[in-house]
């Protein structure tokens, strides 16, 4: 493969990259209070707003991170206990959406990104 063409899509990989955390931030910041009112059962988001409290950075990013692990596997956290299987099955899907496709399109962002560097050379 030609090096500039596997250059460019190392920097398109990583405007994903960049794209995906943008939007990350977003939902934290804009979505999550309104899928939080809708987990108000689930240990996992309020034990994590009561420690983190409400308005910090790094506080909705934990809560934006619990609670996409709360909808990524919702039995299992039901069966022990931190998470209201009801609660997250009433979710809507355009709430579920902010909270799986920023790590989506991250996550595509970064392995193509590992991908065109490994196959440059630059990256072992």
């Amino acid at each position: 493969m030609n090096d500039v063409f596997l250059l460019w899509v190392a920097v398109v990989s990583a405007g994903f990259l960049l794209i995906g955390h943008l939007l990350a931030l977003y939902a934290a910041y804009v979505v999550l209070p309104e899928i939080e009112a809708q987990l108000s059962h689930c240990k996992l988001v309020t034990d994590a707003k009561a420690f983190w409290g409400e308005y910090s950075h790094a506080g909705k990013m934990y809560r934006y991170s619990m609670t996409s692990l709360v909808l990524t596997c919702p039995r299992l956290l039901d069966k022990h206990g931190l998470a209201d299987l009801d609660q997250v099955n009433n979710i809507s899907v355009r709430l579920r959406r902010w909270i799986y496709m920023p790590s989506r399109l991250g996550g595509v962002g970064l392995v193509t990104m590992l991908i065109a560097m490994a196959l440059l050379g630059k990256l072992w």
